[in-house]
């Protein structure tokens, strides 16, 4: 959740409550049918209010952002606890899981959500180069596999190294 300034106008990113689900699904169903007019063979989606309320409940979590009242953009996914037979966490954003007024609004959604996502990277890069854990102490209590520590562990110290760099005014 927070506030971000963006193209004139102040933006807050909050888990999707029941008084977002009317306009949400209104936005959804319209692109729906503005994109099933340019592709007629389009698959089954969600163009009428109702059948978009009925997606939105599905999904497991939803940010929306609002402008002041209004919905300017939402991001919507399912999570699931294993992935390819791992206990690892993965995420699916299905094609009608995300909308935005502009792309500044569908960045903050995505950034925001990420670090929803990051838990794990988190926990690697916190048991690893602060509690000085070995890989495989740590493979062992996260649940996850040697090579996926490694990579985790890259990508978390190189998210780390990026936003010191840009809190500190570095290239």
């Amino acid at each position: 959740m927070g506030f971000e300034k963006m193209s004139g106008i102040t933006v807050f990113v909050a888990p999707c409550s029941s008084a977002h689900v009317a306009p949400l699904a209104a936005s959804m169903a319209a692109r729906v049918r503005a994109v099933r007019d340019r592709i007629p063979a389009l698959a089954d989606a969600p163009s009428t209010d109702d059948a978009a309320s009925a997606t939105l409940a599905e999904l497991h979590h939803c940010l929306v952002a609002l402008d002041g009242a209004d919905v300017v953009g939402h991001l919507g996914w399912f999570e699931f606890p294993t992935f390819r037979r791992a206990p690892r966490r993965a995420v699916w954003i299905p094609e009608v899981g995300h909308s935005a007024r502009d792309l500044d609004v569908l960045e903050l959604l995505y950034l925001e959500a990420s670090h929803r996502w990051a838990d794990t990277q988190r926990q690697v890069v916190m048991l690893r180069d602060v509690e000085g854990l070995s890989a495989d102490d740590v493979s062992a209590l996260v649940g996850i596999t040697d090579a996926n520590q490694r990579v985790l562990l890259h990508r978390g110290r190189t998210r780390l190294r990026h936003q010191l760099a840009a809190e500190m005014g570095s290239p």
